[in-house]
């Protein structure tokens, strides 16, 4: 038996086994025990039999439509495919396998990814091993990609149910039933495959979109509007997850996702800061009429940045800028912070950009996200 058939395979034992392994070495069982044990290893190969089960991990991404999921994707199997994260990772069905290439040229060719329609809901699958020593873990990955238009239906106005008659069969008398609407809130989605997803989801993006809030006519309501969506969201899966006894909302990694950091640049290079592009028009153009004017044409051009559909063009991150960016808009997301650590045992934020690039070269934040996100 050489050595390197005896390190292989205590290597590709579970964690149990393998420290059995190492607790019988020096023992003249352990020739036996590894010869054995390498005749049933070769035998499992030929059958296909070989591994572990794989660690289910799902990954949900929630935003309102616009907010650069599908790209946000995108950007992460751009790095998964280079093998930035795991040089083991293997994609699984075609599907996936075309969606992932087709996507990824888009993006470095500049031309637009999505949005998601409801036909065109995906779910991208993945598979890597993890290995610590002489351990090691295989991992089933998902990530969904639902349209925007689900994740607003978590907090869009409630309705009255509706009754809508339904033609009869031969035969049968004429029937009713109600047609679901969001006055039954947890009834209407818990039906939706999109929330039963979610549901059993173990990490959980938030995708807030700067440049929708920051050019918005009145900034505080955006703001406002997007907290408030965000924390009914998570109260809706925590009432969710309670209900079906699928574990604890608690004990599942919440991240804040902002998403086009860098359309925010006009504003840093103008000196003036985020709480200024919060205005309301109608109150404040009269209290300072210079500002005012100032601030409308910076709304305009952090707008056209966040819209823009070439993301072939990098800039290189600006000193201090993303300082800034991040201390001028905690400011405002505060009470949302509060919130989920209140609730989550674990809960940060993200700032990614497109554009903007980090100190390897990568679209700025997605290597930290791809690295946080996954176990």
């Amino acid at each position: 038996m050489t050595s390197e058939k005896l390190t292989e395979f205590v290597s590709s034992l579970s964690g149990w086994a393998s420290i059995v392994a190492l607790v019988l070495m020096g023992g003249g069982a352990l020739f036996i025990f590894v010869l054995a044990s390498v005749i049933f290893d070769e035998l499992k190969q030929g059958l296909g039999l070989r591994g572990a089960i794989p660690v289910s991990h799902k990954v949900a991404i929630i935003g309102l439509p616009r907010a650069g999921k599908t790209t946000l994707i995108t950007a992460m199997f751009d790095l998964i495919q280079r093998g930035i994260f795991s040089q083991n990772v293997k994609l699984h069905g075609a599907k996936t396998i075309e969606t992932v290439n087709r996507y990824i040229a888009n993006l470095n060719s500049g031309e637009k990814i999505g949005p998601t329609s409801e036909r065109g809901v995906f779910v991208f699958r993945f598979s890597y091993i993890k290995r610590l020593g002489i351990f090691r873990r295989a991992f089933d990955v998902e990530i969904a990609d639902f349209p925007g238009e689900y994740s607003q239906q978590l907090t869009d106005e409630k309705e009255e149910f509706k009754i809508e008659k339904v033609a009869p069969k031969a035969g049968r008398k004429r029937a009713q039933r109600k047609k679901p609407s969001s006055t039954e809130l947890r009834y209407t989605l818990l039906n939706r495959e999109f929330f039963s997803w979610i549901a059993s989801s173990r990490e959980y993006l938030f995708i807030i979109d700067l440049a929708s809030i920051y050019s918005a006519a009145n900034g505080r309501a955006a703001v406002a509007d997007i907290k408030a969506r965000i924390r009914t969201s998570w109260q809706v899966i925590e009432d969710a997850t309670a209900e079906r006894g699928i574990g604890s909302s608690r004990n599942r990694p919440v991240r804040v996702i902002f998403t086009k950091v860098d359309s925010l640049l006009p504003a840093y290079e103008s000196k003036i800061s985020l709480d200024s592009l919060l205005y309301d028009k109608h109150i404040d153009e009269s209290v300072n009429r210079q500002l005012a004017s100032n601030v409308e044409a910076l709304k305009e051009e952090i707008g056209k940045r966040g819209n823009a559909n070439d993301l072939t063009r990098k800039t290189i991150l600006q000193a201090d800028f993303m300082t800034w960016a991040t201390s001028e808009n905690a400011r405002n997301f505060a009470d949302l912070h509060e919130f989920f650590h209140a609730r989550v045992r674990h809960a940060d934020d993200v700032y990614v950009s497109m554009t903007l690039t980090d100190e390897d070269g990568n679209r700025f934040g997605v290597k930290n996200l791809l690295r946080t996100i996954l176990p």
